[in-house]
């Protein structure tokens, strides 16, 4: 499963990265506008709700409980040091879905009972210009992190994220996660369609990369 996460940074607008994400057959769209405003935040999902409406693509969007039930999205995901989990499910109901970030198996221990629906653990790698301080989640990190899963029946999705590159699919798949998270690499592409399509062909045949 590929997971599309907007950049605010590309030179590529937000609406515009979506739309290629969905043209590339991306059927998961979160929404990461950390510093934008509600009333900007808003106009970007009155333009793409009905795109993702159309093409049965999830819709969620970063840390903003509250815009994510007023506007009726399909669910949330919570960065480290954001709302708590329970919170989020007292606002939201029993419907919508809630993601939650990991950086390490313990993290994960400690979140695994509450009522979520997936967990993003990264980052694999950290982008140049990034100030970000979590130590980066190597490939051998997933694998130690996805038998420890298995040993402990955590039945959880579990989805990579942190500057994943095409590159990187074949090592990351070969651990056992269940998705992978990119943002960057699809953002930032001179064809956003066609790089998520590569994305998607890697996943549905990782064996065939190098």
């Amino acid at each position: 499963m590929l997971q599309f996460i907007t950049n605010s940074d590309s030179q590529i607008n937000v609406v515009d990265q979506i739309k290629g994400a969905i043209a590339g057959g991306c059927r998961w769209i979160q929404v990461n506008m950390k510093d934008a405003s509600d009333d900007d935040i808003k106009c970007v999902i009155n333009e793409v709700k009905p795109l993702c409406q159309e093409s049965e693509s999830i819709l969620i969007l970063s840390d903003r409980v509250e815009l994510v039930k007023e506007l009726e999205l399909d669910g949330v995901h919570l960065d480290k040091g954001a709302m708590l989990p329970t919170q989020a499910r007292e606002i939201l109901g029993a419907g919508p879905i809630i993601g939650v970030a990991a950086n390490s198996f313990s993290d994960i221990s400690q979140i695994r009972y509450f009522d979520i629906d997936y967990i993003s653990v990264g980052p694999y790698k950290h982008p140049e210009s990034s100030t970000a301080d979590s130590p980066i989640v190597s490939t051998d990190d997933y694998a130690s992190i996805m038998a420890q899963i298995h040993e402990q029946q955590i039945e959880l999705p579990i989805v990579a994220f942190g500057d994943i590159e095409t590159t990187d699919i074949q090592g990351l798949w070969a651990t056992g996660i269940n998705g992978i998270a990119v943002s960057n690499a699809i953002a930032n592409a001179n064809d956003i369609s066609a790089q998520t399509a590569q994305f998607i062909s890697l996943l549905d045949t990782p064996n065939k990369i190098g």
